[in-house]
């Protein structure tokens, strides 16, 4: 089901006319970068705030949301969990929340991304009781931000319900902190070695026009160009239906087709995504595939990761490691290095030891990406 567009608040719609005039004036000489924000009359849900528009602004989140936002631009470490499928309410998900939860805190998570299905049909209101039972209880442990963004299950419910939880999250007092600013955005305060961009594939699946366009300037202006900009900064996206899979939905063209200026230009160094219910790291070359799908439930129809398997450490477009069982991800990045490690759990336990580990250097890896 596709939502309606909702009537902009006037603030927002300032806000917006304030971003285009800017942009189309080519506001850019401060250092400041602006960016377009959703087109008023689409499908595509609105934006809550924009990490984009300058942090004074009043449509921006640092005044929307204020403090909620850890600042961590002077962070020489970044570690974040990666979690995905996970908003099913069963048993399964609990089962790795909790093993999730041990491991966040163990290694010192600074905060969480989703890559997408966050509710199973999602929420149609906003005082939707799963939003507590499914995601304030099962990690109520941590207290962190979640940086999440849209599956195609949240779209079967009001994704704008999502968005808007945003500010709901973020008056408690502690706990997980639900961030989805719009339907896609840039993680604001980072240090300036790593940027992530939330991205939603299901506007790009069904080929919403707003979705498309506004996502094109976002990326645009949100990635360092190809050369020694992004030789200095880890760029990664997150969504929702990846662009190549092993499992049961597989490869999505419509994502990989719009997003392959941003791919081919090398201006992206990894993609998280999930939609298929297992884990995998899938070599697409220039930029690496990391699929976590896998922390509510995993789906027995599936597989042909042994089929699409790696030959050689030479050979590209090609998966290098996949499971079929339930877990999640912790990444680690400084600007030198970056360490993705895959978990699975222990259900009878709910504890999480590692099942498979991909490292490697800035360097190495913007040398793969140089046109030869």
């Amino acid at each position: 089901m596709i939502v309606q567009r909702r009537r902009l608040r006037p603030w927002y719609t300032v806000a917006m006319r304030t971003a285009l005039t800017l942009l189309a004036l080519g506001a850019l000489t401060t250092g400041v970068v602006l960016s377009s924000l959703p087109s008023a009359a689409s499908e595509w849900p609105t934006h809550f705030c924009s990490t984009i528009i300058p942090p004074t602004h009043p449509g921006s989140c640092e005044v929307q949301l204020g403090a909620r936002i850890p600042d961590l631009r002077r962070e020489k470490i970044i570690v974040f969990g990666v979690i995905g499928d996970m908003g099913t309410g069963e048993p399964e998900q609990f089962v790795v929340a909790d093993a999730l939860s041990a491991m966040c805190l163990q290694r010192r998570c600074q905060f969480l991304i989703s890559v997408g299905d966050n509710l199973y049909n999602g929420p149609t209101r906003l005082d939707d009781p799963r939003l507590q039972s499914w995601f304030e209880k099962p990690y109520g442990k941590l207290d962190l931000p979640f940086w999440m963004s849209l599956g195609n299950h949240d779209w079967y419910g009001d994704p704008t319900m999502e968005i808007r939880y945003t500010g709901v999250a973020s008056r408690r007092a502690k706990g997980p902190y639900w961030f989805m600013p719009g339907p896609a955005y840039r993680i604001p305060k980072l240090p300036g070695f790593l940027q992530l961009v939330a991205i939603d594939t299901m506007s790009m699946e069904k080929g919403l026009d707003a979705g498309l366009k506004d996502q094109k300037l976002l990326l645009d202006v949100a990635l360092p160009p190809a050369g020694d900009a992004a030789a200095r900064t880890w760029t990664f996206l997150y969504g929702h239906h990846p662009i190549r899979s092993s499992g049961a939905h597989g490869d999505t063209a419509e994502v990989e087709s719009f997003l392959k200026p941003w791919l081919d230009g090398a201006r992206v160094d990894g993609v998280f995504f999930g939609h298929d219910h297992h884990q995998e790291h899938y070599d697409f070359g220039l930029a690496q595939v990391f699929i976590q799908g896998a922390s509510g439930q995993i789906r027995q129809r599936m597989f042909d990761g042994e089929r699409r398997r790696c030959s050689s450490t030479a050979q590209r477009d090609c998966s290098r490691w996949s499971a079929l069982r339930l877990g999640f991800s912790i990444v680690t990045v400084t600007a030198e290095s970056l360490v993705v490690t895959y978990f699975r759990i222990d259900e009878a336990t709910r504890t999480a030891a590692v099942d498979y580990e991909y490292e490697t250097r800035r360097d190495a890896l913007f040398a793969r990406q140089k046109p030869q």
